[in-house]
């Protein structure tokens, strides 16, 4: 499969017509962070698929570069069945240079089954991660799993930076100075952001009430259209900014 045309603002994921129906729920989240899906019969071509296709979601990103979301509803729940996992795991390992794993939902997706399945399928993302080199991403949520699939296409497509995770802690003269810097740490926030909020928001407890109480409504056909409550009105704020820190700050970790 070839995937030669010139990846610009908006990363891509290929994928084929015929997938599991959980990843309907990926595809809304990954609309909603600007990710283009591409559905083409060739995914898929450098791996065996069999029954196993309507459980697991395989995307590529590029040649080389291939994603397999696995939920709940993928992992095996009889010892017998194992065996077929086992296999198609490993051949998936082989067919692409850069393979990653996505594990939908994890730990809850383990809830439920018998020890020695869950022993079973802890030993073989062990075994792929240490010995075959393939990438094992645990994820909570759908959103989650969207973010990260945006960071792989992102990095694979238009530009290979990774993210920076840690900002250096000025000294600050003023307790707004602090204020400002720990606005600024909040997702698709910046200095102007922190300005802005800072400027119409009597302290950062406030600023934090004000994005719990504000809401994201969406089109009928699911895009996010725009923002109802405190933050709505403040200049810089985004329907990315309330969505992404509302989940971030009152989530369940």
């Amino acid at each position: 499969m070839s995937h030669k045309d010139q990846f610009k603002k908006n990363p891509k994921i290929f994928i084929h017509p015929a997938y599991p129906i959980f990843m309907e729920g990926v595809f809304r989240y990954a609309k909603q962070q600007e990710i283009k899906i591409i559905f083409n019969e060739k995914v898929g071509d450098a791996v065996d698929l069999p029954k196993l296709r309507k459980k697991m979601g395989l995307i590529e990103i590029s040649d080389n570069v291939a994603v397999l979301l696995i939920s709940k509803a993928s992992l095996p729940n009889e010892i017998a069945d194992f065996g077929e996992f086992k296999n198609f795991l490993l051949g998936f390992s082989e067919s692409y240079a850069s393979p990653i794993i996505i594990l939908q939902g994890y730990p809850k997706c383990l809830e439920g089954k018998d020890p020695k399945i869950c022993l079973a399928i802890r030993g073989t993302f062990m075994k792929l991660f240490l010995d075959e080199g393939v990438g094992v991403l645990p994820t909570r949520s759908l959103l989650d799993t969207a973010l990260c699939l945006r960071s792989v296409a992102k990095r694979v497509q238009i530009i290979d930076k990774p993210p920076s995770l840690a900002r250096i802690k000025p000294k600050f003269p003023k307790l707004i100075d602090a204020q400002r810097f720990f606005l600024e740490g909040l997702m698709v926030s910046g200095p102007k952001t922190a300005i802005n909020l800072s400027d119409n928001f009597e302290s950062v407890f406030n600023v934090i009430k004000g994005i719990q109480e504000s809401e994201v409504f969406f089109t009928k056909t699911g895009n996010p259209k725009g923002v109802i409550g405190p933050i709505e009105d403040i200049e810089g704020s985004s329907i990315k900014f309330v969505h992404q820190n509302k989940i971030m700050l009152f989530d369940e970790l």
